[in-house]
């Protein structure tokens, strides 16, 4: 289950957002008799966004699932994922913003 944390300071016409998400990921593999289904499936929920394509889109996907050939892997690592967000509206049509997303590690 993730942690997440989002701060938000506004002066005038500028918004600066910040925070952390903190997530305990894993996966367990499962010997396949067949060896037919080693082909993963992804489940997009809608968890992250609220709609399910939305997600797909976003690569945030709810869960996974596949069928291995190591019948005693278990693998379990932390996320820890600090963001930024920084906006300035220069003008009335005008608006400036970054942004620093960081990206999930793959599992050690």
């Amino acid at each position: 289950m993730p942690i997440e944390n989002t701060n938000t300071w506004v002066r005038g016409s500028h918004t600066l957002k910040f925070g952390l998400l903190v997530s305990l990921e894993g996966k367990s593999e499962v010997a396949s008799a067949t060896f037919n289904e080693t082909n993963g499936v992804f489940n997009f929920s809608g968890s992250a966004t609220g709609d399910s394509m939305a997600d797909f889109l976003l690569g945030r996907a709810f869960s996974y699932e596949e069928i291995a050939l190591d019948p005693f892997g278990k693998y379990r690592w932390h996320n820890i994922e600090p963001y930024f967000k920084d906006q300035i509206k220069l003008r009335p049509n005008l608006t400036l913003t970054a942004a620093s997303f960081d990206c999930s590690r793959p599992a050690m």
